[in-house]
């Protein structure tokens, strides 16, 4: 068996040796005008943009943003919150990528599953993470990983 990615969040998956792993996120396709994207779709296209000021904008000012236990602290709160969470990845955040596998919907809350990649340093890991989120009118308030997409649906209310 090849290397494994390790998280204490979502599961661990292994890492083929087929040369460059890094896949591109389905952030960057570009989907029919009809089509409507979740606010965390927009919110990772915008940091694989390395566009954190256009970031913020999609964020309420008392954000609260637990994106991963991995990520260190265990949750941002406001904008400098989630601007610090950013910039551990880099001015360009180039060792970055986020795939959104699934994503389910209601009113003003939803669950979003998505694969990270991560090539930053010595650790190089690819790990899914489902996400909850609630919205505050057009703005993302509350923003939290789970262990599994059963407890992300769960905490988003979600059947």
């Amino acid at each position: 068996m090849g290397p494994r990615a390790v998280s204490s969040v979502g599961r661990a998956l292994p890492l083929q040796g087929r040369g460059h792993w890094f896949e591109p996120s389905t952030a960057h396709v570009n989907r029919p005008a009809e089509t409507q994207t979740s606010v965390i779709e927009r919110l990772f296209k915008r940091v694989l943009a390395g566009e954190p000021e256009r970031v913020l904008d999609l964020l309420h000012p008392r954000i609260e943003w637990t994106p991963t236990v991995w990520s260190g602290q265990a949750m941002y709160r406001g904008h400098e919150g989630v601007h610090l969470w950013l910039s551990q990845f880099g001015e360009g955040l180039e060792h970055l990528d986020i795939r959104v596998l699934e994503t389910e919907e209601r009113e003003d809350r939803g669950a979003v599953l998505g694969m990270v990649f991560d090539t930053r340093g010595e650790r190089t890991f690819a790990v899914e993470v489902p996400w909850s989120y609630e919205m505050e009118g057009d703005l993302l308030r509350r923003g939290r990983a789970h262990g599994s997409w059963e407890e992300a649906l769960q905490a988003a209310g979600l059947p």
